[in-house]
Order: C-alpha cells, then sequence, then structure tokens
C-alpha cells in the first residue's frame, strides 16, 4: 500500500456515503520485473449494473478494493471452498447490490512471484470455469438467458485465452533466463 491509500479511501467514503465497494488503480510488477499501470477505472462504467461488466473480465484487485462489513457479511465473504479466484468470486457475488465508486489513482502495487496462487495456471483456469457457471444463473436474470450464454461462451474464451498467453509469457520468461 502506499503511504496515502487509507487516507485517499477515507476521504472517497466521506465523499460518497452510499459506496459500499471502494476500488483504486495500481502499479503491477510483472514476472520479468517490469512496473506497470493499471489503470482498472477506465474498465468500469458506473452507470451501467456492474455484474454483467465483472463477468466480461475482472478489472477488481484483492489489493485494491475495500468492502463495507455489512455487505461483505451480507454474502458470506470470501468462499474458502474454491481453491482459485476467490476474489473474483467474491466481486461476482458482491457485484448485484454494491455501489462501487473507483477512485482514478494507484494507491498500492501488486507483485506477481513464482509459485503463487495466481501462478498455478491450470487450477487457475479450472476454478474460472466452475465461477462462470456458478454466476451465470443471475447473470441470466439480469440480461436475460440468451445474452447470458453468449456471455458465457466469450468468457469461457476469454479463460482460455488468457490461459495460453500466460503459457506463452512463461515460456519466453523461461528461454530468456
Amino acid at each position: 500500500w502506499f503511504p496515502n491509500k487509507v487516507e485517499r479511501l477515507r476521504a472517497a467514503a466521506t465523499a460518497d456515503p452510499d459506496a459500499d465497494m471502494l476500488a483504486h488503480d495500481e502499479f503491477e510488477t510483472a514476472l520479468d520485473g517490469r512496473r506497470v499501470r493499471k489503470d482498472l477505472h477506465l474498465l468500469h462504467s458506473p452507470d451501467k449494473p456492474l455484474l454483467p461488466q465483472l463477468f466480461r473480465g475482472c478489472f477488481l484487485s484483492t489489493s485494491a478494493v475495500a468492502v463495507k462489513t455489512a455487505l461483505l457479511k451480507s454474502v458470506g465473504g470470501f468462499d474458502a471452498t474454491l481453491p482459485y479466484a476467490q476474489d473474483y468470486d467474491l466481486w461476482l457475488r458482491l457485484a448485484p447490490t454494491a455501489r462501487l465508486r473507483f477512485i482514478a489513482e494507484p494507491l498500492s502495487l501488486y507483485v506477481l512471484r513464482r509459485g503463487a496462487i495466481s501462478d498455478n495456471l491450470d487450477g487457475r483456469r479450472l476454478c474460472m470455469r466452475r465461477i462462470m457457471e456458478r454466476h451465470r444463473p443471475v447473470l441470466a436474470g439480469l440480461v436475460g438467458p440468451e445474452r447470458a450464454a453468449a456471455m458465457a461462451l466469450r468468457f469461457a474464451l476469454g479463460v482460455e485465452w488468457n490461459h495460453l498467453r500466460a503459457l506463452a509469457a512463461r515460456r519466453r520468461l523461461g528461454a530468456a533466463a
């Protein structure tokens, strides 16, 4: 966390007391050591329902989100039965009722590491499929069954595409080492 993170979260919560979920941009240090600014707020449309947006792709990071306790408890917190992507599942469960406000400023640094939970590409891929099927009925209630089926297909293809990109990046890094 950057030194001003808590102060900025507190100011955002005071400025918008109806928001029960705050998020901010962050920097990410990739496995190859590059630092990338992630302007996550650009992926969020505050005037549109949050669930379909998150179903298209996760733009929230555990280290860049603060949630009011009451909202977090109302959905049961993290699902400890999921071996991977517990945070993404939580965001999807919060999305139907959450009032998200973004702070368009990086307030933390996320560092990717070999051997971390997100580094298990096969496990993460299988878990993402499970999460998609779990949340598809809720999405269908918002956008209709046909559109939800199309979004689920895009989601599954996106998971596979990201998996292939991550494998290729891992091979490149291995070859460079």
